[in-house]
């Protein structure tokens, strides 16, 4: 106890002296402080504060009848003084001196005069203007120079009062900054008068002399739809971020995440700077990449390891799965009814990666998740469909359409009405809301290019990107996106490119009957010359042996490159496949396509040129088309070895381009002259009609794409409409299948397996 009772008052006695030491270092401090801030003080009374842009002298300059001054001071951002104006034309120049210590270019926006009896007027200085010096022949604006502007104070017209001559004064200098301006190359072709740049908080205007106005501008990361046009010209006003001014070419914006740009290999970006797109993300962050110091987190890239080291376009590419599994998403006004073509491309991050695109009316309530581990709607979506489908993804390259039905979109990230029957293939009271859903597939080997068409049936659409499978089966990796765009095709457009529109009734193959017509509007979408008027349409899921595609269980190329219909260029007879659609002139067009033989090596020909008044046609089922005729002039006029396509030694791949000409169609397969004369490698007052064609050579042992989407693209696979027509045709036909020379078999019993047309 007593020894208890000692130790607690030594404590005590402890705790007493560091209590009495802190107190008078404490006040040691305060009397310090305080006399310190005296110092500070007198500093302050005798030398003025730096700033980046500052006054930091004033002095008269001029004194014009009888004026003069009693007083003048200053400080940053005004000078003030007294002035004694006697005359009605009685002014004084004051040189005002600015020094701009900083990094950042700035002017003067606006001068402010308190006195309403004063006005003033700048001599040798236009406000907006930039505050720059030349020293040595250099132009100088930022750190440390010094600038001299002449304010001249004088009456403002109709207040001279000669009974009160003297007039106080402040006026007050808003120095601003500048926001850049920039302009996308197309629309800057209909934009002039345009600056550069703009003083911070003032307004721009420029000249737009398009047709119509359609330009989209942003002010940072958000889209501004406030401005004015008015006879042509355009005004912004109160810019306070840089402008962009973009045409619209494509209703997608920032399709190749090129908006903001980072400084590393990947971001995790707040969605209100990622311009345009938008993501059900909880933490409302988009990942974008960056090929930066030869380095990528998303491509395996290094120093030493620069594989596939660029990007379909740009510098900067999107991950689909941020820091959790969400969606990305745009909201885009179209015109009902109006065919739309839609492009990107897609690469897994890992391995073999799923992702889906999902695109139908806008909803109300946008998508949302409740929590990080929660689905939003398009996510929801997709992944039923995956299950309900039973869809196998571990191919190559594949895609495939769906169109479903479901309820709205409820404010909580689900449906409204019942949970249990969200989603249906029909429509009906319930499943109101339609959507067109892609799936797709892609390994990481190399960026894979996919597009198609949409169709609205609102002005107003929701356009989303959602992960459904990584290879690592994580949600905060997977599905690599780059170059995405949605246009409006004008009818520039392949029709059924895929043979997916086509009911094949769940056989392997189907006869379809397709009249020749220009572009049927029922049917497959396709012509056809052959005689009893049938285009062969198979299926992959049913009919893989009838075509010879599964050798075995386990061979990896057993698939079909789009969905899973094609079509087999023969079907009873031979002939030709085609179809006609709209072309503008003078614009350059781009096709692509995969080809397969279905035994071994089979050739066919692409010809592109003028759709005729008269349509290719045939006499009888054993007799021969247009084109076929063009075919058999080309083996007897032309070695397709100048054109780089070994025919003879059996190579495959595509030939380089063969330009003939010909007399106008005329009917039953014939011309308007004689076939002896009707084809030429000249172009006169007979051979009229310019044609592209190309000759295709592919195995059978996988699908090989040719034109925009062929990895390896050596030729020219380009088409341009030279004159005033607006329709083009395109037209495939059989050039010798792998049966027809080794077993003598005709060609219209097999050979020449296509899918996946398109046209861009």
């Amino acid at each position: 106890m007593f020894k208890n009772i000692g130790f607690n008052k030594l404590k005590s006695s402890v705790i007493i002296s560091y209590a009495i030491l802190i107190f008078v270092i404490c006040l040691s401090i305060g009397f310090s402080a305080f006399s310190n801030q005296l110092n500070i003080k007198d500093i302050i009374a005798s030398v003025r504060v730096n700033a980046d842009i500052r006054i930091t002298s004033v002095n008269l300059s001029e004194a014009y009848n009888d004026a003069y001054s009693t007083s003048l001071d200053y400080n940053k951002t005004n000078i003030n003084g007294t002035t004694i104006l006697p005359n009605e034309d009685s002014y004084i120049d004051y040189v005002v001196n600015i020094v701009n210590l900083g990094k950042v270019e700035m002017g003067i926006k606006e001068i402010t005069l308190n006195n309403d009896n004063l006005d003033y007027e700048l001599i040798d200085y236009n406000l907006g203007d930039k505050l720059c010096v030349i020293e040595e022949e250099t132009t100088k604006c930022t750190l440390g120079i010094e600038k001299q502007i002449i304010v001249r104070l004088k009456w403002k017209n109709g207040s001279y009062d000669s009974s009160n001559t003297e007039n106080n004064f402040v006026l007050d200098f808003n120095f601003q900054n500048y926001q850049k301006v920039y302009i996308e190359d197309t629309a800057a072709q209909n934009i002039t008068d345009c600056p550069s740049e703009v003083i911070n908080s003032d307004d721009l205007t420029f000249r737009y002399t398009g047709e119509k106005f359609d330009i989209r501008i942003y002010m940072g990361s958000k889209r501004i739809n406030d401005y004015t046009f008015e006879n042509g010209l355009v005004t912004i006003k109160n810019v306070t971020d840089p402008v962009y001014i973009k045409y619209i070419s494509y209703n997608i914006e920032n399709g190749s995440f090129e908006i903001p740009t980072i400084s590393s290999s990947y971001s995790y970006v707040s969605s209100m700077r990622v311009l345009s797109w938008n993501t059900t993300s909880i933490s409302d962050e988009i990942e974008i990449g960056r090929i930066y110091n030869n380095k990528s987190e998303h491509l395996n890239l290094s120093p030493s390891n620069s594989v596939d080291s660029t990007l379909p376009d740009g510098n900067q590419l999107a991950e689909i799965n941020a820091n959790e599994q969400a969606s990305l998403f745009q909201n885009i006004s179209v015109t009902s009814g109006e065919a739309y073509d839609w492009s990107l491309y897609h690469r897994g991050r890992e391995g073999q990666e799923v992702m889906a695109l999902i695109i139908g009316n806008q909803q109300e309530n946008e998508p949302k998740k409740v929590n990080t581990s929660s689905d939003d709607q398009f996510i929801t979506m997709s992944k039923w469909l995956f299950e309900d489908q039973n869809i196998y993804y571990n191919v190559p390259t594949k895609i495939m359409k769906y169109k479903i039905y479901t309820p709205t979109f409820d404010s909580s990230g689900g449906f409204s009405g019942d949970t249990s029957d969200l989603f249906s293939y029909e429509y009906d009271s319930v499943h109101t809301e339609e959507w067109d859903v892609w799936i797709i597939s892609s390994n990481s080997l190399k960026w894979f290019n996919y597009s198609d068409t949409y169709i609205p049936n609102s002005n107003n659409i929701t356009f989303a990107l959602c992960s459904v499978l990584t290879d690592k089966q994580t949600t905060t990796k997977g599905n690599l996106i780059d170059k995405v765009s949605f246009s409006i095709n004008g009818n520039e457009k392949i029709v059924n490119g895929s043979f997916e529109d086509t009911d094949t009734k769940e056989a392997g193959y189907v006869y379809f009957n397709a009249e020749n017509s220009k572009n049927p509007d029922v049917g497959i979408g396709w012509s056809t010359t052959a005689y009893d008027k049938k285009v062969e349409v198979g299926n992959f899921e049913i009919g893989k042996n009838n075509y010879s595609i599964a050798k075995d269980m386990l061979n990896p190329y057993i698939y079909v490159i789009n969905g899973n219909n094609f079509i087999e260029l023969n079907a009873t007879e031979t002939g030709t496949v085609y179809q006609n659609f709209l072309t503008q002139k003078d614009k350059t067009n781009e096709w692509s396509f995969a080809h397969r033989g279905r035994e071994g090596i089979d050739y066919m020909a692409m010809i592109i040129g003028p759709s005729q008044s008269l349509n290719p046609s045939k006499q009888t089922a054993s007799t021969k088309d247009q084109f076929m005729k063009m075919i058999d002039w080309i083996k007897d006029n032309i070695d397709i070895k100048d054109y780089n396509l070994d025919f003879e030694s059996e190579a495959t791949g595509c030939s380089d381009k063969i330009t003939i000409y010909t007399a106008k169609f005329s009917s039953l397969g014939s011309f308007e002259v004689d076939d002896a004369n009707a084809i030429s490698l000249t172009q006169d007052d007979i051979h009229t009609e310019k044609w592209n064609v190309w000759v295709i050579g592919s195995n059978n042992d996988d699908w090989y794409n040719y034109g925009f989407n062929d990895e390896n693209l050596s030729y020219d696979n380009t088409y341009i409409n030279n004159d005033e027509r607006k329709e083009t045709i395109i037209a495939f036909t059989n050039y010798s299948t792998w049966g027809q020379r080794n077993n003598g078999r005709s060609p219209a019993e097999t050979g020449n397996l296509l899918d996946y047309v398109n046209w861009r």
